[in-house]
């Protein structure tokens, strides 16, 4: 495991079949709740939201929510890190906001709110040979 950190990109490196935790520095609050993001770097996709623990679960059984008790947050772990684990994680906020639109009809839509931190996740290229 290697970490790197410049500005606000922290850099991992882990070997294939290791398990790694993402920390988040976003608070979760009444109402506003805390996502994880990805960006595959080798696709020319936007980020994909996890937006809530049971269906993060279901789709991706490998990432697991940690509750971080001392940050008031959700960490991610990894587990099992493999080639398509490799990308931008960022954390965030999630919360429903209520307007009125153009024609005074109530309307709620998701409002995201970014971290200050983004992990570049990426595997070790070395050997390792055990004896």
């Amino acid at each position: 495991l290697k970490i790197y950190i410049s500005a606000s990109m922290l850099e991992v490196t882990v070997r294939p079949g290791e398990n790694i935790t993402l920390y988040c520095d976003c608070k979760a609050l009444t109402g506003v709740f805390i996502v994880w993001f990805f960006k595959n770097c080798s696709r020319e996709e936007h980020s994909v939201p996890f937006l809530d623990q049971l269906a993060k679960e279901k789709k991706f059984p490998r990432l697991k929510f940690l509750k971080n008790n001392s940050s008031q947050s959700y960490d991610l772990l990894v587990m099992n890190v493999s080639s398509s684990d490799q990308g931008l994680y960022y954390c965030g906020t999630e919360k429903v906001q209520v307007e009125k639109d153009k024609n005074e009809k109530i309307i709620a839509k998701d409002v995201y709110t970014y971290g200050n931190i983004t992990t570049r996740l990426t595997l070790s290229k070395q050997l390792y040979i055990y004896v």
